[in-house]
C-alpha cells in the first residue's frame, strides 16, 4: 500500500512539474530568439505565436521568424515555421532552460541581394551579436544544446545587380546530424539550382560527411557524393555523378581536393 501511495505521489509530482514547465509557451520567446541569434549572429524577430507541440516529440514552434543583419535593416530571410524538438526530462529538471535536440525549418525564403554598388544585404553589421558554436552541451547561461538540423522546402534567391546575375536554389530537404563545430557531421540533401541568367538548371542529391574547423575557417569534406542532372534551355544534357574528398579554406577562397571522381552519362 505504501508503495502504491509513494508511486502515486511521484507520478503526481512529475505530472505537476510537466504541466508547470509546459505552461505559457510565450515565456520561451526571448530564449528562442537568443538561441537563433547566438548560433547565426543575425538579428532575429519572432513576429508570430509560440506554441507547444505535445507529441511526438515535445516541441516548441515559432511562427513568422525573420533574420536581418541588424535591427534597422529589412530581413533577408523569412521562415513561416521553426520547430524546436526538446528534451522533456531536461525541461522538467530545469524549467526555463531549452535542451534542444533538433531544429526544423519549413518553407523558408532567403533573398540575397547585391546592389549596383556591390553592397549586399546579408553581411553582418551589428557586432554586438556574435555567433557562437553550436555544441552538444548546455551553455553557462542555460541557452541550448542542438544536435540536429532539418530543413524542408527552403528557397534561396541570389540577385546580383552589379554582376547581372540571378540564381535560385530550392532545398527540398536537408538533414544534418551531430551539428557541432570541429566534429564530423553527416549531411544529406536534395536541391534544385537554377541559374536564371543563363537558363541552366542543376538537380542534385548530395550525401556525405562534413567537418567545420572554426579555429582556421576550414570546411573538410569526406566522401561527398553528388548525383544529378543538368538542363540547359529546357534541354536535358547530362546525368552527373561526382564523388570527392577535400577541404575549403574560407578566408583564402581556396579548395584543396584529395580525391575527385566525375562521371557523365548521356541523358538521351
Amino acid at each position: 500500500m505504501r508503495f502504491l501511495v509513494a508511486s502515486f505521489v511521484i507520478l503526481a509530482l512529475i505530472a505537476g512539474a510537466s504541466l508547470w514547465a509546459l505552461k505559457n509557451p510565450d515565456r520561451y520567446r526571448q530564449q528562442m530568439t537568443r538561441t537563433i541569434e547566438s548560433t547565426t549572429g543575425y538579428h532575429v524577430t519572432i513576429a508570430g505565436d509560440i506554441n507547444w507541440q505535445y507529441w511526438p516529440p515535445i516541441a516548441l514552434s515559432a511562427n513568422n521568424v525573420s533574420l536581418a543583419t541588424d535591427i534597422d535593416s529589412a530581413p533577408f530571410a523569412v521562415i513561416p515555421l521553426i520547430t524546436f524538438d526538446l528534451d522533456l526530462l531536461a525541461l522538467i529538471k530545469a524549467p526555463g532552460t531549452l535542451d534542444i535536440n533538433m531544429i526544423s525549418i519549413v518553407d523558408g525564403v532567403m533573398t540575397l541581394v547585391v546592389d549596383e554598388k556591390d553592397d549586399d544585404n546579408w553581411t553582418l553589421k551589428d557586432t554586438n551579436i556574435q555567433a557562437q558554436d553550436i555544441t552538444s552541451e548546455s551553455t553557462e547561461d542555460g541557452s541550448t544544446i542542438i544536435s540536429k538540423l532539418s530543413i524542408r522546402n527552403l528557397t534561396i534567391e541570389y540577385i546580383d545587380h552589379h554582376a547581372a546575375t540571378h540564381i535560385e536554389a530550392n532545398i527540398d530537404q536537408l538533414n544534418i546530424d551531430n551539428l557541432r563545430a570541429n566534429v564530423p557531421f553527416d549531411i544529406s540533401t536534395n536541391l534544385i539550382f537554377r541559374d536564371l541568367s543563363n537558363q541552366i538548371v542543376l538537380t542534385t542529391a548530395l550525401d556525405g560527411q562534413v567537418i567545420f574547423n572554426d579555429s582556421i575557417d576550414r570546411v573538410s569534406l569526406t566522401n561527398l557524393t553528388l548525383n544529378g542532372s543538368v538542363t540547359y534551355r529546357d534541354t536535358l544534357l547530362e546525368g552527373l555523378a561526382i564523388q570527392l574528398s577535400g577541404s575549403w579554406q574560407a578566408d583564402e577562397s581556396t579548395i584543396d581536393l584529395t580525391s575527385l571522381a566525375v562521371k557523365l552519362a548521356d541523358a538521351s
